[in-house]
């Protein structure tokens, strides 16, 4: 009888450790872009984040983050003393010019002109799964704001 009762307690034992699971959640990151150098000219070095279906899709996708986060949102972490306000202070300025801005971050669109390929550095990104279909890359791309802002001002979006 003895026997039979520290069998089953061994055995309810051993059946709740191996029904115990090891959580596969990634451990948090912070998905915040966050500025790493500036240069004299007004140009940013960033790190950035994109989602995408591979790395080349999530490297397209921070570059528009990356130029977005200049416009409407400012950069706020990163380099330690620096932080950017964003380009357009505009409330809504997203919507109030929607047909313009939607063109501008299209595939391939303005935006592009404006984000260097010579700081992309795939190779050295920050990888993370994030679904089986979806990745989510770091990579560092360097924003021209001051050209930036000469287009704004071009199209009429900023005032000069």
């Amino acid at each position: 009888m003895k026997r039979n009762i520290i069998f089953l307690v061994c055995l309810i034992t051993l059946l709740s450790i191996s029904s115990c699971k090891i959580s596969k959640r990634p451990a948090y990151f912070d998905f915040e872009t966050e500025c790493l150098n500036t240069e004299g000219d007004g140009t940013l070095t960033l790190r950035v984040w994109g989602d995408g279906r591979n790395a080349f899709d999530a490297a397209q996708q921070a570059s528009k983050n990356a130029v977005y986060d200049v416009l409407f949102k400012g950069i706020t972490k990163g380099l330690q003393g620096y932080q950017s306000r964003p380009l357009i202070p505009e409330v809504n300025a997203r919507q109030k010019y929607m047909d313009y801005f939607d063109k501008f971050f299209q595939d391939g669109g303005t935006y592009s002109e404006f984000t260097s390929l010579i700081d992309r550095r795939m190779g050295t990104s920050k990888y993370y799964r994030k679904v089986e279909h979806q990745v989510k890359w770091a990579t560092t791309i360097r924003v021209n704001v001051p050209r930036l802002r000469q287009r704004l001002q071009q199209d009429g979006i900023l005032q000069k």
